[in-house]
């Protein structure tokens, strides 16, 4: 029989209730069609555990091979096409993302001036980008990722609940959910691959 220390049984447990809560979120929001359940309900699931005080984390290296899947996963969805719309409207895009980031940055520095967040923390919060990574980003620079992913996901969730009720005020009964074509299956396999790779 095999005996763990009380803090590695208690680590064991946490993983296990933790494990169960995604699963119920994750199955209740994909039931209902709720825009991007897959990633909201593991992270609705898991900040409200963090917040009740448990101590397991992520394994880093785990957490690494997780952002190298998401990010070939993202690049399946780019295409040349994308890319030669991008050049083409380059008058365009170019102000419009610096406008994003300077409005970002704005936003942030004024939520941490006038709130109870750490100003730093504040301003990573609300920068644009795959939100795990801006949380690794602010880790690695000793700040409260706490703080950063609480901001970034709650900015995830009103953008999918937006973008989602914009679309369905443009294009009644479209549903909330985007329809998939042949195009929205990503190769697994491949993903895999690249990212192990990387």
């Amino acid at each position: 029989m095999i005996t763990l220390h009380p803090g590695a049984r208690r680590r064991t447990i946490d993983w296990a209730i933790l494990t169960g809560l995604v699963a119920l979120a994750t199955g209740g929001l994909y039931a209902i069609a709720f825009p991007a359940a897959l990633l909201i309900g593991p992270t609705l699931a898991s900040t409200a555990f963090a917040l009740r005080g448990t101590e397991i984390r992520a394994n880093p290296w785990l957490h690494r091979v997780a952002q190298g899947i998401a990010g070939c996963l993202i690049a399946h969805y780019l295409s040349g096409e994308i890319f030669r719309s991008m050049i083409d409207w380059w008058f365009a895009v170019i102000p419009f993302l610096a406008l994003t980031l300077a409005m970002a940055g704005l936003v942030g520095w004024g939520v941490g001036l006038l709130g109870r967040i750490p100003r730093e923390e504040s301003v990573w919060g609300f920068l644009p980008g795959m939100a795990g990574t801006m949380i690794a980003l602010a880790a690695e620079n000793r700040l409260d990722s706490r703080y950063v992913a609480f901001i970034q996901f709650t900015r995830l969730l009103l953008v999918i609940l937006s973008m989602s009720l914009a679309a369905a005020i443009i294009e009644p009964g479209s549903g909330a959910l985007p329809q998939t074509g042949e195009g929205a299956q990503a190769p697994a396999i491949v993903a895999l691959l690249i990212a192990g790779c990387g």
